[in-house]
């Protein structure tokens, strides 16, 4: 059976006999919203989101579509999968590697663990939880390293979003970078942000008025 195998700037910071490691890419439509007009969805006006093509017109993608969150999951030493890995946040706009995190702690028994585990985590207080490098030997610098091909990653992800499912409002898509290109290994309809950086006020804006656009077509509907 065909492999893929993680590209060479991955591999540098990945332990030995690391997995497949993907990048987790959240993606946000408002197409079609009764309530985009107050929206900015520019992340970088050099970044090209992708175009389409509908009865001969040329679609601006990113009108209608907007990246909100990429986490590189870097898989443990050993492990099959990167189900088992460190959750690195890379910054949208610079493509840079910020922080490392893990969700173990969700998955702690008993309350005192979970707390213990959580707040840790938060305040620094658990040397665990510094992930500047990998945990697994040889223990890469990871934290402040750029991503390449982060431009081409969106560009995949908005115009796949746009052009597959534009009326579904939020897309995980698992990227991974391979030695033979970049690919798109799975789309997730119910997405886990694995604890990446997003602009909150945006998302809360565009969580209320998709609700609102709900109970305006339920209204319609029974007013049919």
């Amino acid at each position: 059976q065909e492999t893929l195998s993680n590209c060479i700037w991955l591999k540098a910071l990945l332990p030995l006999q690391a997995p497949l490691s993907t990048m987790r890419i959240i993606t946000s439509s408002i197409y079609p919203r009764s309530t985009n007009k107050d929206y900015d969805l520019s992340l970088d006006k050099t970044i090209d989101y992708g175009k389409s093509t509908e009865n001969g017109i040329d679609i601006d993608i990113s009108k209608y579509i907007k990246p909100l969150s990429a986490v590189l999951r870097l898989g443990r030493a050993g492990a099959l999968t990167d189900h088992t890995s460190i959750f690195y946040n890379i910054d949208l706009k610079s493509h840079k590697i910020t922080h490392g995190s893990t969700n173990s702690h969700w998955y702690q028994i008993g309350l005192w663990k979970n707390l213990s585990s959580l707040w840790s985590s938060k305040l620094g207080l658990d040397s665990r939880n510094h992930f500047n490098i990998h945990p697994d030997p040889p223990n890469p610098q990871v934290v402040g390293k750029l991503v390449p091909d982060m431009d081409k990653a969106i560009k995949i992800v908005t115009e796949s979003h746009y052009k597959m499912m534009k009326d579904v409002p939020l897309v995980g898509w698992d990227v991974a970078f391979t030695t033979e290109g970049i690919f798109l290994l799975e789309v997730n309809l119910s997405c886990n942000f694995f604890q990446g950086d997003f602009d909150m006020s945006y998302y809360i804006k565009f969580m209320n008025d998709y609700f609102i656009d709900l109970q305006l077509y339920q209204d319609n509907k029974k007013n049919e």
